[in-house]
């Protein structure tokens, strides 16, 4: 029973996903852990008092770089926006995918890699660097700030406002680009 205001009423529906039996159930738990493409996987499935069932448990999974790369990813960027130098202490920031992870994410290691991983000032929905980002302007894709699919992070050098011409390496170092032949600068 629900309740609503002071009465009683009874509960229609469950609520949330249900199967008509336990086999088309762990089919679809199967999928899921198979794909996961979830912000919260499901470990198990389980009859509820109607005769259904659905798919309960799980904890939350980000999808976001872990708290450890975030940290690193910080330091290397000297706690500034990697494209217009400014001081990121005590101000929005967001850690920017140069090779987007996509809707719901992805499972490739190298998505949530230091390799990918840039600070930028502001966020994605509001004026300043990752807007650009995420506007897709050509200015910060010449700078290297994010690709195209076929783009692969590792080759692609970054215009970082503290270091120069650079590339990102997995140890969150960074390697000086030097021009090549044909380059004046």
């Amino acid at each position: 029973m629900i309740s609503q205001g002071n009465r009683l009423r009874p509960k229609r529906g469950c609520g949330t996903k249900s199967y008509p039996d336990e086999a088309a159930a762990l089919r679809a738990l199967d999928r899921i852990k198979t794909r996961n493409t979830r912000s919260k996987v499901p470990t198990r499935a389980e009859e509820c008092p109607r005769g259904l069932w659905h798919l309960v448990g799980g904890k939350a999974t980000g999808t976001g770089p872990a708290d450890k790369i975030r940290a690193l990813i910080l330091e290397r960027d000297g706690h500034r926006c990697a494209s217009c130098g400014t001081a990121i202490r005590g101000r929005w920031y967001s850690l920017q995918h140069r090779n987007a992870r996509g809707m719901g994410g992805t499972s490739d290691p190298l998505a949530n890699s230091p390799v990918n991983l840039i600070t930028l000032c502001v966020s994605a929905t509001s004026p300043g660097c990752h807007l650009a980002c995420e506007r897709r302007h050509p200015d910060m894709h010449e700078a290297g700030f994010w690709l195209w699919d076929s783009q692969d992070p590792t080759a692609v050098p970054v215009t970082h406002a503290i270091y120069g011409r650079v590339l990102l390496l997995p140890d969150c170092a960074v390697q000086p680009v030097t021009p090549t032949g044909g380059d004046t600068e």
